[in-house]
């Protein structure tokens, strides 16, 4: 497998030529639920000298004359807002350390798709990738519930709250599986879109509800009240003009992108899951950075953690805004009723963070007592 990878990104790597940095931004592969994605960047051509020399020219020299190479892939573009934030993050680690360290970036799924550009990391022939539940979890489980929790974060803030409280526990559990966490970073709420008002648990029940194709998301629903229905999400706009299904979830921004408004207007805010990304990288070679780097690179994760809430946040506003003005009515949740939620599906979530193991389950007991 490993040879097999190798082959694919070597030649992704002739296809897109060696960059000297992280150029744009990339979609979120995770659960389905992908914000929209934008059209793919066009690879640079290998004959750009004039190009390459620019980018060359561009690029800190390191102060020391050594300086230390990353290799980053991620199957979204680079316009996407999160990997502008890692680019960003990128950006800030070659100023603050004076060019020593420097990024190479493949977007668009040019190295693979998700799980294969997470096993060339677990295999060291890439060196760092954005981890969401469906690849990052099959080396660490406990990515699963700091990823996916029903009903645990209240909102951006107390995600970031509830993770930082845990984050030490999480470092070492990921390091288990010989990757190392760079931070935690805020990816939107998912919220009901519905036929019918959901004002409540009980106006749940019986209702046909799209969600993932996996055991994990159809068990969460069920415990709901509601009937999950495995749709693909492409199809979710003729699903609800059908009638095959009643009611969607989505962040904010997907929701009005996908124009699922245009067919069901009625929005309940009840922040079934906060969904958060972490970028890890490669553990050998983490640890190959000098002690200075790796700390720049820790600290500078902390920053981004908090920027990852700030910039999310900020466009969620501006499309909840949009769908207000489009007519949506949107349904906002008092503290007990939204509880109501959490406690229907609190025995399942438990039940399902110790099938991940006793060490999964400690840390998700400790992201719950979190206020």
């Amino acid at each position: 497998m490993k040879k097999k990878f190798a082959a694919i990104f070597m030649a992704a790597v002739m296809a897109v030529g060696m960059l000297a940095g992280c150029g744009s931004t990339a979609p979120d592969e995770s659960a389905g639920d992908a914000p929209k994605e934008q059209d793919a960047a066009k690879p640079a051509e290998e004959d750009s000298s004039s190009e390459g020399e620019q980018a060359e020219a561009e690029t800190p020299e390191a102060a020391d004359g050594e300086t230390y190479l990353i290799k980053y892939a991620t199957v979204r573009s680079a316009e996407h807002g999160v990997e502008k934030l890692v680019q960003e993050y990128f950006d800030t680690l070659t100023e603050k350390s004076g060019g020593r360290l420097q990024f190479e970036c493949y977007f668009d799924g040019s190295v693979g798709s998700a799980r294969e550009i997470a096993e060339a990391c677990a295999a060291g022939t890439i060196d760092a990738y954005w981890g969401g539940s469906g690849d990052l979890s099959i080396y660490a489980p406990v990515a699963e519930i700091l990823t996916n929790p029903p009903f645990v974060y209240k909102d951006a803030e107390h995600a970031e709250r509830v993770l930082d409280a845990v984050w030490d526990d999480v470092v070492v559990l990921i390091n288990q599986a010989d990757l190392m966490p760079l931070y935690h970073s805020y990816q939107g709420t998912r919220q009901l879109i519905s036929r019918d008002p959901v004002n409540s648990l009980a106006d749940l029940k019986g209702v046909k509800k799209r969600t993932v194709n996996s055991e994990y998301f159809m068990g969460l629903f069920s415990a709901l009240g509601a009937e999950p229905q495995a749709i693909d999400l492409s199809e979710l706009y003729t699903a609800l003009q059908t009638g095959v299904c009643d009611a969607g979830g989505g962040d904010l921004d997907m929701i009005y992108d996908k124009a699922w408004y245009e067919v069901i207007d009625n929005i309940t805010m009840y922040n079934a899951i906060c969904v958060q990304g972490i970028p890890v990288m490669n553990l050998e070679k983490f640890n190959s950075l000098p002690e200075d780097l790796q700390q720049l690179m820790v600290e500078e994760g902390k920053v981004m953690a908090h920027r990852g809430t700030e910039e999310v946040s900020a466009s969620e506003q501006a499309s909840l805004k949009k769908l207000e003005e489009a007519g949506c009515n949107i349904i906002y949740l008092e503290d007990d009723v939204r509880n109501e939620f959490r406690d229907a599906v609190a025995e399942y979530a438990k039940e399902y963070a110790a099938s991940l193991g006793d060490d999964v389950l400690a840390v998700y007991e400790k992201m719950i007592a979190v206020e």
